[in-house]
């Protein structure tokens, strides 16, 4: 029997925990000022995934943050089947580990909706393939601005999710 099965027993032998997509953004207010952050963002994230990733809008004006509604300010990308995997590898095998702040996931990081969410606040540096344009890709390392990375699980509780996780390699926190 294999070691997820012993942790976890599942009530139906076919209710096994899959990941049904993971989706990576980028926000920021700079973007609305500058086309040429904008573009940048894109470019780096597509760079990442091996997909063109869509620009996101603005859905309501906020009087505080002058911006408004229909205003580009960022934009995000669903990777599934084999860009999900290749995009996991990566993460798994070269990303996280450059990360001196990532000291692994824990249950808190899950949602109701099994979907883990966590952020890389400078893909330049964890990211091996923005690395060798630096000078490009370095408005992504400032601030707010990061990649915001949402992986959805197909299971039945956070409980099975965070251990389908760990079963496929991801660094765990014991809480």
């Amino acid at each position: 029997m294999n070691e997820l099965a012993l942790r976890n027993p599942f009530k139906n032998p076919n209710d096994k925990s899959s990941i049904n997509r993971i989706i990576v953004s980028s926000a920021s207010k700079d973007a609305i000022k500058n086309d040429d952050f904008l573009l940048t963002t894109v470019l780096g994230i597509e760079l990442i995934t091996n997909q063109q990733p869509s620009v996101t809008f603005m859905t309501r004006s906020i009087a505080g943050f002058n911006v408004r509604e229909g205003e580009p300010i960022g934009c995000k990308v669903s990777l599934r089947k084999d860009k999900m995997k290749t995009f996991l590898d990566v993460l798994l095998l070269d990303a996280l580990p450059r990360i001196p702040e990532f000291y692994g996931i824990s249950k808190d990081q899950f949602d109701d909706n099994c979907q883990l969410h966590f952020g890389i606040k400078d893909p330049v540096s964890a990211f091996s393939v923005l690395g060798p344009h630096y000078e490009l890709f370095q408005r992504l390392g400032r601030g707010s601005i990061g990649l915001q990375v949402t992986i959805d699980v197909n299971a039945s509780n956070k409980d099975g999710a965070f251990n389908y996780l760990r079963s496929i390699g991801f660094p765990v926190v014991s809480s």
